[in-house]
């Protein structure tokens, strides 16, 4: 009996080994993940609002849109921006122009679309991801606008996705898109 348990207690052993010596699930169950927290300025006079980001390929059921949307909320608010989300999307036609008025005051409207292609053959397909965002201003005027396009890689990393987020406000700030002036009444 005790040879039974000793042979025992030396596979659990030898089994918890390879668990934390290799790249197996138990130890990535056990690290821990990335944390940031920013705090929103009511204050701030810079106020963007933050429309809706359209995923144009219909056949992935998967939310790489408000996935997106989140992470360019998170990084606008860690630059500094006030940010009101708006749930309908908004066409800045002549008619829409004369109902900015009905819109939260703000400085800037960003919205766009994603999408993500995958074309080849079953055995070697190829992935290919778009992201497309306009920028307005309050007068209804186009601020300017932003294509990040890979190869490659799949958006639906949340790292990757969020590090592009990253990349598109930190564009945003260096091309000076968001210049001060006064929000609409």
């Amino acid at each position: 009996m005790d040879r039974l348990y000793d042979k025992y207690l030396v596979n659990v052993i030898l089994i918890f080994f390879c668990f934390s010596v290799s790249n197996c699930t138990l130890p990535k169950f056990f690290r821990s993940g990335n944390l940031q927290v920013v705090s929103a300025e009511k204050d701030s006079p810079r106020i963007v609002l933050l429309g809706l980001i359209n995923q144009r390929n219909q056949k992935s059921n998967l939310q790489y849109s408000d996935e997106l949307r989140d992470f360019i909320e998170f990084e606008l608010i860690k630059a500094g921006f006030q940010v009101i989300r708006i749930e309908e999307p908004f066409k800045f036609t002549p008619e829409k122009k004369k109902a900015l008025s009905e819109l939260p005051a703000f400085h800037y409207l960003i919205q766009g679309s994603i999408s993500k292609n995958e074309y080849g053959t079953i055995l070697e397909s190829e992935i290919s991801s778009h992201i497309f965002l306009t920028i307005y201003t309050s007068n209804g005027d186009l601020a300017g606008a932003i294509k990040f396009t890979v190869t490659g890689r799949d958006l639906g990393e949340v790292s990757f996705l969020s590090g592009v987020a990253e990349r598109i406000i930190q564009e945003i700030k260096n091309k000076r898109i968001f210049k001060t002036e006064t929000a609409n009444p």
